[in-house]
């Protein structure tokens, strides 16, 4: 149906050495795997929020990964579909294009590892998004946790310095430079560094 509220999720399987492989030259492998997968599956259960309230939720994957191992892992009753795009913004572009293309009147990207991640923030930039054109969940080390827009989509993000702490700043001087209005939710922080990691344990183990 026209109009709808789309939910853009890119997750990895969990496999050593393929994801966090930057928290894993701190902390090792193994752990960073585990800490990628118990992230990913709580993204997951916002993502079946999401899809409960009346979402359309999309689950982009490596191409190269059969959609029946990523269904097994995740479990839930998302929209599969294979990435496409030779860096991340390419992806993320594509992502967005195809949520619009099925229809979509709000299309909101999130990552799959922040421990803060909750459907409250994505009704949040749903209602932004009545009123602005782009909304942004900024990520304490300069990236960006959320990503959310109205079509079309102007390729705002397709080019952006990703994977420094540059993302945030770069994406919002695109957005100003293109005469579109923007709303930013409250800054999180993901699980990248050695210190991050330790802040999550800490707060897992409180419950």
């Amino acid at each position: 149906m026209a109009g709808e509220q789309a939910l853009i999720i890119f997750a990895t399987l969990p496999k050593p050495g393929d994801v966090k492989k930057r928290l894993a030259r701190e902390i090792g492998v193994q752990p960073a795997t585990t800490v990628y997968n118990e992230l990913a599956l709580h993204t997951f259960r916002t993502g079946q929020d999401a899809h409960e309230h009346g979402w359309m939720v999309y689950l982009f994957h490596d191409p190269r990964v059969k959609e029946e191992e990523v269904r097994q892992w995740v479990q839930k009753y998302f929209q599969y579909v294979a990435e496409r795009g030779e860096n991340p913004g390419a992806r993320i572009q594509h992502a967005f294009d195809y949520a619009f293309h099925h229809h979509a009147g709000k299309a909101v990207v999130i990552s799959s590892d922040i421990p803060g991640m909750e459907y409250s923030l994505l009704e949040e930039a749903s209602s932004r998004l009545d009123r602005d054109d782009v909304v942004i969940g900024p990520a304490t080390d300069g990236g960006c946790y959320l990503l959310g827009m109205k079509p079309p989509t102007k390729g705002i993000f397709r080019d952006l310095p990703w994977g420094t702490a540059m993302v945030y700043r770069e994406a919002s001087e695109r957005v100003r430079r293109l005469g579109l209005s923007q709303s930013n939710l409250p800054p999180l922080s993901d699980v990248d560094t050695a210190a991050a990691y330790r802040k999550y344990l800490m707060k897992k183990q409180k419950g």
